[in-house]
């Protein structure tokens, strides 16, 4: 499917839709797509005519293209390549947790083609699918958490009316219970000043 969608366009196309997303100025375009413009292999297909011999000495015309024997020197650079193989044994060779900080400080991996989540590395509608069950998720579990803290806080909050108060008196006149209530009195407003 995927093949499809990119040989459906075109490489210029391809291009212009890669310099709108990226620049190509940082890695890893540096050498993406060089300054001079490759030609598409349609334009240096085109038919010329050349003359052929057969044995009996007529000459035709040959309406097959010939293949120049020069190909098209690429630019020397020092930019070092590898292959498949190679980028995987080195990628093994250092753990993940070296990697991601090292990528995330280089690129924005928030945006394509980024994806550091191996959940989510999978067709697109699967992605679809597993974002918003994931989402879906994460709401149930926070209006479950606010219930819960609702539950208890309707449990700690208790009306007067049901429980019933009651303080032994110990003092022996109403003066030094008046005194005594007013000296917790005078100890609990000091702690709440403090």
């Amino acid at each position: 499917e995927l093949q499809h969608i990119r040989d459906s366009f075109t490489d210029e196309q391809w291009r212009v839709y890669a310099q709108s997303k990226f620049d190509f100025t940082q890695e890893p375009f540096l050498d993406a797509f060089p300054a001079h413009k490759r030609k598409s292999s349609r334009d240096s297909a085109s038919p010329e005519n050349s003359v052929v011999e057969n044995g009996s000495g007529d000459a035709k015309k040959s309406s097959k293209p010939t293949k120049s024997k020069k190909k098209a020197a690429k630019p020397e650079l020092n930019i070092i390549q590898y292959n498949r193989f190679e980028l995987k044994k080195i990628q093994k060779e250092v753990p993940k947790e070296q990697w991601i900080p090292y990528i995330k400080s280089k690129w924005d991996t928030s945006e394509e083609p980024w994806e550091l989540d191996p959940y989510l590395r999978c067709p697109f509608e699967e992605r679809l699918r597993r974002i918003r069950k994931r989402e879906k998720d994460e709401r149930k579990k926070v209006i479950e958490d606010r219930k819960k803290k609702r539950d208890e806080d309707r449990s700690e909050l208790v009306s007067s009316g049901k429980t019933t108060q009651t303080v032994k008196i110990q003092e022996t006149s109403y003066e030094s219970y008046a005194a005594r209530i007013k000296k917790d009195f005078e100890e609990k407003t000091a702690k709440r000043k403090q």
